[in-house]
């Protein structure tokens, strides 16, 4: 992160395939996922051919991989995560949805601010850095992307709660194919 804050941060922005970073993200979790009872679902909703620009290994594992690593956290035994994707014009929307315990509001406002510590005791009691979903906006903000959170907290909700991120990406120019 301090590299970040210096302007010293290496990266390389790259035409990215969602579906490339979920199979991944599927592999790396597997065993977490079936600890808990959780199934992870994709519903892709991108043309074959639809990229957006990110250092894959960065957006794969420090922004969907946190985002995936928080929802299998925060969710009791037995639920889905969704990975949702679709897109317009200019832009890939992705959604990462879970019906966990949720972030408390006096929280959610301080979650994306780097210089405080939001966290709490996962479903399992599983620690937490308290450090990951700004950390993943501070990569995204590198991409030229945007993450948006909303949560309902299992205290104040306790019949629907859960969190949804919504990041927002800008495709790629399309690829010219090789001949």
């Amino acid at each position: 992160m301090e590299s970040i804050d210096a302007g010293s941060f290496k990266y390389q922005r790259t035409p990215v395939r969602l579906v490339d970073c979920i199979r991944e993200i599927q592999v790396v979790f597997e065993q977490r996922l079936a600890d808990k009872n959780l199934q992870l679902e994709f519903e892709d909703g991108l043309q074959p051919e639809t990229t957006f620009l990110a250092d894959q290994v960065i957006f794969t594992t420090s922004v969907l991989g946190n985002l995936i690593s928080n929802s299998i956290k925060y969710s009791l035994p037995g639920k889905k995560i969704i990975v949702k994707a679709k897109e317009n014009a200019t832009q890939v929307m992705i959604d990462v949805i879970d019906s966990g315990i949720g972030i408390p509001s006096e929280s959610l406002k301080e979650i994306l601010d780097m210089s405080q510590k939001v966290s709490r005791p996962g479903t399992l009691g599983e620690p937490g850095t308290g450090y990951g979903l700004s950390q993943a906006e501070a990569y995204l903000k590198q991409f030229g992307g945007v993450i948006h959170i909303e949560s309902r907290a299992i205290e104040s909700y306790p019949d629907h709660h859960g969190t949804t991120v919504h990041i927002t990406m800008e495709k790629s120019p399309p690829v010219a194919a090789l001949p």
